[in-house]
């Protein structure tokens, strides 16, 4: 810049708010699809491109201005109603979109590889030949139209307390000619634009949209009190007449972002429309948009943090709390009473700030599910399949870090369920299923884990022809059957290389991407769980923990070594006197009160700590663990108590040890080794 500020140093904000607006670019160029006649999304692409063209080029990035540039004039064709949204339209904008996206990056980092005038010179003619048609359609002579006879009439009431009542009038006014015709208003425009009118008036709009469509509308429209249909006239658009598409949207308790949508056949029409058909109603079920208006791209204060920041919050935060456990440990031994208050309030204090320090890392799924919908979209159009995609749980909350690192297991699950899973659209029709196939990503909170689920409603996974394949491959012998359950057979899938598919595509097929998916999601402490019924589709459940940092855990002693085991791990514990214990092959069994029989080790045996400690029968207390489908009964000698802890990775010397995720350390300043349920149940269960 010519005054010499250097730029960069607002260089990571202004990636970071490009960020943003590319996403809500995407996300209101794929609501637009699903309703084309809806200006509402156009105007937030504008406002998007508009706002990183200005910051583009205060920053002095000239190539990102001029591609916005571009963008926004494209956009406006199609705010001026010059040329319709099509499938073809949204495809260029959303390319335009990647290639701002690595121009973006490009021009941050300095760099000069990404030239934009190709795709400049192919959004200019999509403009050019919009503003041509639309020249030549205004110089053609005029059509005599006949004015609509009738149209919805509405009455709006505006909040008694708002103090521009006639401001906020004009904005409905503006929304329904969004979607219609104003026809009259009473009062008149006039008088409503001077305030004369006394917080309610009617307004009639000619419209083939029907009246609960407009009353949610205007209903979005901030201090607008109420809006209902008072009356619907008889043109040939109306919403009255019975054959009109009715769009049911409500929110599911779970946070779902589905759309029930009731439509019937609609006669045809007398005439070709001058504006383009709006598709079916049906189409804003697909991939998990509702009808509804787009969100504004930034509605809350925040402040930026870097993720370095953060982490090192985490870390002092568990250095306080091993301090904490500490000075109780202190004033429990010497036990005074002025002591044991103030260690009382700075548990109190410290627990509410390590509330507040985890609450920081803790970020909605939203955040990764919504780049998902534009890839859906984009592979269901390759393959030539029909896909509505719904999302699910949008608002469950999971640790910055594990949300990055399951992106990349749910890209290779959503691409093999839209690949593998759904039927051709002739197959579906022949099994009975609707063309359109349903995949659906979801999550849930159990406990202390969150449920990622990746669903569709295909032609499920055959579970013997798995089991065939893998016995090709000599993973398994064929007289070992019976010692599998289904669902095992189908994580046989997640073995390298394994694959099923008679022949590769581009997408799937060469026997990669289960086995990253298990691994990823066993790395960070959680489980995987397939579960399949032919002809009705296949879930992929990953049971994750909700942070990596600081977790509630059981401690537990053995042969003098105490033991952290994740609370979430932990089903029931039980006196060993009292146990109804059995021998079963040789080995020690339980039989739980709801008749299931459970294998009893110690946890000395299990961990491989001394030969002579193989026994259960000394053991005092028995923990029942439960991980995924499986459960386990292991014996310790003392439970020493519930307690915070703070994970620290293993030194390199205890890489040969089994069932170990880690290490804390006590009160007393003593160590305790962190059991992972995952390891320390295939330790136990051994190989088949």
């Amino acid at each position: 810049m010519s005054d010499g500020l250097d730029m960069a140093v607002y260089r990571e904000a202004f990636l970071s708010e490009s960020a943003e607006y590319l996403q809500g670019i995407v996300d209101a160029l794929l609501t637009l699809e699903s309703d084309p006649e809806d200006l509402e999304p156009v105007e937030a692409v504008f406002r998007a491109a508009h706002s990183l063209k200005g910051m583009s080029a205060t920053m002095g990035y000239e190539r990102t201005a001029s591609l916005t540039h571009t963008m926004e004039s494209l956009m406006d064709t199609v705010r001026k109603r010059e040329q319709p949204v099509t499938g073809d339209l949204i495809d260029l904008v959303l390319r335009a979109t990647d290639t701002l996206r690595e121009l973006i990056n490009d021009e941050a980092s300095g760099g000069c590889e990404i030239d934009p005038e190709l795709m400049v010179q192919e959004l200019r003619e999509h403009t050019d030949i919009a503003r041509s048609a639309a020249a030549a359609a205004a110089a053609a002579p005029p059509v005599e139209v006949a004015a609509p006879a009738g149209g919805v009439t509405l009455k709006v009431t505006i909040e008694p307390s708002c103090q521009l009542a006639s401001v906020r009038a004009y904005m409905v006014l503006k929304r329904l000619r969004q979607l219609g015709e104003v026809l009259s208003t009473s009062p008149s425009e006039v008088d409503i634009d001077e305030g004369q009118f006394d917080g309610s008036f009617t307004v009639t709009v000619g419209t083939d949209r029907p009246g609960a469509k407009l009353v949610d509308a205007v209903t979005q429209i901030t201090d607008v009190a109420s809006a209902e249909v008072v009356g619907e006239g008889g043109t040939a658009a109306a919403a009255s007449t019975p054959q009109a598409a009715a769009v049911d949207v409500a929110p599911e308790p779970d946070g779902s972002a589905a759309v029930d949508v009731d439509v019937a056949a609609a006669p045809e029409p007398a005439a070709v429309p001058a504006s383009p058909a709006r598709p079916a109603p049906d189409r804003d079920a697909a991939f998990g948009r509702a009808e509804k208006a787009v969100p504004k791209l930034a509605d809350t204060q925040t402040v930026r943090i870097a993720l370095t920041h953060l982490d090192t919050m985490v870390d002092v935060m568990g250095e306080l709390v091993i301090a904490r456990s500490r000075l109780e440990n202190i004033a429990e031994r010497l036990d005074l009473r002025d002591l044991n208050d103030a260690v009382s309030e700075v548990h109190r204090i410290s627990a509410e700030l390590q509330r507040e320090v985890m609450a920081t890392r803790m970020v909605p799924v939203g955040n990764i599910f919504n780049r998902f919908p534009r890839m859906v979209r984009d592979l269901a159009r390759d393959l030539g399949k029909d896909v509505s995609f719904e999302v699910d749980g949008l608002d469950i909350e999971l640790d910055r870090t594990v949300l990055d690192e399951i992106v990349e297991p749910l890209v290779h699950l959503l691409r093999n369920s839209i690949d593998h899973g759904l039927e051709p659209a002739a197959d579906r029709v022949a099994a009975g299923k609707p063309e359109r196939g349903i995949v659906r990503l979801s999550a849930a909170r159990e406990r202390d884990r969150a449920l990622v689920t990746v669903a569709d409603d295909g032609r499920g996974m055959d579970v013997e022809r798995i089991w065939s394949a893998a016995c090709d491959r000599g993973m398994v012998a064929a007289s070992q059957r019976s010692e599998f359950t289904d669902d095992e057979v189908l994580l046989l899938t997640c073995t390298p290389g394994f694959s099923t598919a008679a022949q590769a595509t581009k997408v799937s097929g060469r026997g990669v991407g289960m086995d990253v998916v298990r691994a990823k999601v066993e790395q960070l402490g959680g489980v995987l769980t397939i579960r399949s019924r032919p002809g009705s589709g296949t879930e992929f459940v990953l049971a994750l923990p909700l942070t990596l940092a600081i977790i509630q855990a059981l401690l537990v002693r053995s042969s003098g070594q105490i033991y952290a085991i994740p609370l979430g791990a932990v089903t029931e514990v039980l006196a060993y006197d009292d146990l109804p214990i059995e021998t079963v092959d040789l080995h020690p069994v339980l039989t739980l009160r709801d008749g299931r029989v459970v294998q009893l080790d110690t946890l000395d045996a299990v961990v491989g700590v001394g030969e002579e400690a193989t026994s259960p029968l000394r053991s005092r207390n028995v923990v029942l663990l439960e991980w995924g489908e499986s459960a386990r009964a292991i014996g310790v000698d003392e439970l020493v108590g519930r307690q915070e802890i703070v994970i620290k990775p293993l030194a390199g010397m205890f890489a040969g040890v089994t069932g170990l995720s880690g290490a804390t350390v006590l009160g007393d300043g003593s160590v305790a080794l962190i059991l992972d349920p995952r390891a320390l149940f295939a330790s136990v269960e051994g190989p088949r």
